[in-house]
């Protein structure tokens, strides 16, 4: 497996998981429609993460979840060497540790 086929897992699983939250609490349908969307683009491999450290084609080893100067969740992978950051400021991005 390499590091785009676990980012899309991860970030498939965190959307399936909002959208049932989303239509369990009754939140506006744009936002569950656009979640619809995100998740069908997820499922055809369709990533849309700026892939800064040109990343993706890496073998995956592991990962760890960790938080960073802002007090953000960042993912560690392959022993601290890989990041991925699902928040960033303009976007989702991956970058090589330093």
């Amino acid at each position: 497996m390499n590091i785009k086929e676990k980012i899309i897992e991860m970030r498939l699983k965190s959307c399936e998981y909002c959208l049932t939250r989303f239509e369990e609490i009754g939140a506006p349908e744009v936002m569950i429609t656009r979640l619809k969307e995100i998740t069908a683009d997820l499922k055809n491999g369709i990533l849309d993460v700026n892939d800064k450290g040109n990343i993706f084609n890496e073998t995956y080893v592991n990962h760890e979840v960790k938080t960073g100067r802002g007090g953000k969740k960042y993912i560690s992978l392959n022993n601290g060497t890989l990041n991925y950051f699902p928040e960033g400021k303009y976007g989702p991005f991956t970058s090589r540790a330093k």
